[in-house]
């Protein structure tokens, strides 16, 4: 299915400041954000209030998902006891810096 792209609405500061009450009736009926340019560039948008809120409403839910995400791979990380990990972050497996390497990296590339 082929989808369609439009380009948004789009107006001058100078066009705001002459016609500012049918621009905001514009935005206000399509639900689209206006984009204001100032010397061909995106300066602003404006939004009508409940798009607004409904896309900081989505916005919100998407933070709190993300951070759901990472809390739960985090806790998939931590598949060792709490003991292990103690032992861990006091330097108990140090000595195991010391060992020589069992595989060399050849090694590893060839059971891969």
């Amino acid at each position: 299915m082929e989808q369609t792209i439009t380009m948004p609405p789009i107006a001058q500061v100078a066009e705001l400041q002459k016609n500012y009450r049918s621009l905001f009736d514009r935005v206000k009926k399509t639900r689209l954000p206006l984009f204001l340019l100032k010397q061909n560039r995106p300066d602003v948008v404006i939004l009508e209030p409940n798009f607004f809120q409904e896309i900081a409403r989505k916005a919100n839910l998407y933070e709190k998902n993300k951070a759901l995400k990472k809390h739960t791979a985090d806790q998939s990380k931590n598949k060792f006891s709490e003991l292990t990990y103690f032992q861990e972050k006091n330097g108990s497996f140090d000595f195991l810096l010391q060992e020589p390497d069992i595989y060399s990296l050849k090694d590893v590339k060839q059971n891969i």
